[in-house]
């Protein structure tokens, strides 16, 4: 009984911990444009578009990750939540991807503001941003 008594506390204290935070998340669209061929295209070539995984060969589950195109098969423009390559990064339960290395902190936050900056195709060229259609 006294196990169950201290497991209850311990849920109520989590719970008023956990509902009881906010975070103020800075808007993406007041960041600085993120690039996708010079910053974003080059995270999923080595990390996901790679031999035995979502390479042009191997395409795992059906999924290549190796251009623009490609890419945006399994991203929600302006919604990472709702985007299957970021949520399958980011997966607290299952195998975080890439499984053998998975992404850094700091690439999985740079796809995130990506994304919710609407996923543009941007190229970058001498620090002029470039959007193709």
């Amino acid at each position: 009984m006294r196990f169950l008594l201290n497991f209850r506390n311990v849920i109520f204290l989590f719970s008023i911990l956990l509902f009881s935070c906010t975070h103020n998340t800075p808007n993406a669209n007041e960041m600085p444009e993120v690039c996708f061929d010079s910053e974003i295209l080059p995270i999923f070539q080595t990390g996901c578009a790679i031999s035995g995984c979502h390479d042009n060969i191997s395409a795992e589950k059906g999924l290549v990750y190796s251009d623009y195109n490609s890419i945006m098969e399994s991203i929600t423009a302006g919604d990472a939540n709702n985007s299957k390559a970021f949520k399958a990064m980011t997966s607290l339960l299952q195998e975080p991807m890439p499984p053998d290395n998975p992404l850094s902190i700091e690439a999985r936050t740079l796809i995130r503001i990506w994304i919710e900056q609407g996923a543009k195709n941007t190229n970058c060229l001498n620090d002029t941003l470039i959007t193709s259609k």
